[in-house]
């Protein structure tokens, strides 16, 4: 890289940081808004050890930190985009990293609920802690994707496809909300299905299937037009596989404890949906290479 390139480089990840630093802090002092650890803890000594990790994960430190190293990664990837366009965009090594520290994250933020009140505000929980971290790593997939069409179009497409899916799944589960809405349990619920679940009648759960299913479909568009596909088919599909069974086993099994049946069947509808766009992509590109092969 051109040293005048190299500087152009240091100076984005610089600002890239500060900036990544700033939306940590301003995620937390004005979308979460933690309860003091003295209201969120329950009674008991105050230096129990999930009170402890509380107070560390509601933290300004913690949230700067992790916004300035959350910062720094997104405009990496940025970087090589832009400098190695010929050049796989991630690895499988920063894959697995990526991947174990989201889940020892989630796992960690979890685990604190409910032995403190994650609740505050209007609902706002552990799952809009944990949000904050898996943004990340779909803008850091988003950026793999668009590698793969090359920029600036890939990104418009990497980012714009899930954008766009996710507002459906918004649009759909505000406008067509049904009683008793998500926001909280029935009496009769098994603790299980409200403590540690995302609540199938709020919008948490349809906007991230929805940015789920356009990131896999701009996936699908990009190696598509590209030619190439940077993960191996039957490695797409066991993934695919696994994680359509697993929405479809969280709708059937949790859903109907939470907010009754009403939920459950829509969800399943748009999770075939993605599914069934994908098979159609996938016609489309066999049909193109094919007609290619015979030109040729």
């Amino acid at each position: 890289m051109p040293e005048k390139a190299l500087s152009y480089a240091a100076a984005a990840i610089t600002a890239a940081t500060l900036a990544g630093a700033a939306v940590g802090y301003l995620y937390l002092a004005h979308i979460l808004r933690p309860a003091p650890a003295g209201v969120a803890c329950p009674p008991g000594p105050p230096h129990d050890l999930r009170c402890v990790s509380y107070q560390i994960i509601v933290s300004p430190p913690f949230f700067v930190v992790a916004g300035a190293l959350i910062g720094t990664w997104i405009a990496y990837a940025l970087v090589r985009l832009y400098a190695a366009r010929d050049q796989r965009n991630f690895s499988r090594l920063e894959g697995m990293v990526a991947a174990a520290i989201l889940l020892l994250l989630t796992i960690w933020i979890i685990a604190l609920h409910p032995g403190v009140e994650w609740n505050w505000n209007n609902g706002l929980g552990w799952d809009k802690v944990a949000i904050f971290f898996l943004v990340a790593a779909l803008a850091r997939l988003a950026i793999g994707v668009a590698s793969i069409a090359g920029p600036p179009g890939g990104l418009i497409l990497a980012f714009g496809l899930p954008a766009a899916f996710a507002g459906l799944g918004y649009a759909y589960i505000t406008n067509f909300q049904q009683p008793p809405v998500g926001h909280s349990c029935p009496s009769q619920a098994p603790p299980s299905a409200c403590v540690y679940q995302p609540l199938i009648g709020e919008s948490g759960p349809w906007i991230v299937i929805g940015t789920l299913a356009g990131v896999w479909l701009a996936y699908a568009v990009a190696t598509s037009r590209s030619g190439s596909s940077r993960v191996p088919v039957p490695l797409e599909f066991l993934v695919a596989v696994a994680a359509l069974t697993v929405a479809i086993w969280w709708a059937l099994v949790v859903g109907p404890n939470q907010a009754g049946q009403g939920y459950v069947d829509p969800f399943i509808v748009a999770v075939a949906l993605a599914a069934l766009l994908r098979l159609l992509i996938a016609g489309w590109t066999m049909r193109k290479e094919t007609s290619r092969l015979v030109a040729s």
